[in-house]
């Protein structure tokens, strides 16, 4: 991971950060495997894709959003 730029204006905080495709995928995995569900996971399992496949299909989609219900705990998604 690269920190990019920190910014912290006004209260809000906001870092811009690099992430390689291995990152990617083990931070997604590791959210999987301590069974996190919420949009934060929807959001990396939808980049995690993004990044390996270049595009997200219907079923990459139809599958985050039951990551960000809480109704999946399928722990073979990036694998």
């Amino acid at each position: 991971m690269t920190i990019n730029q920190i910014n912290s204006q006004a209260g809000a905080k906001h870092a811009t950060i690099t992430l390689d495709y291995d990152e990617i995928r083990d931070i997604s995995n590791m959210m999987c495997k301590y069974n996190v569900s919420g949009k934060l996971r929807a959001d990396m399992f939808l980049l995690f894709e993004i990044v390996k496949n270049g595009c997200l299909d219907r079923y990459s989609l139809e599958h985050a959003l039951e990551i960000r219900d809480g109704k999946t705990d399928s722990n073979k998604e990036n694998e």
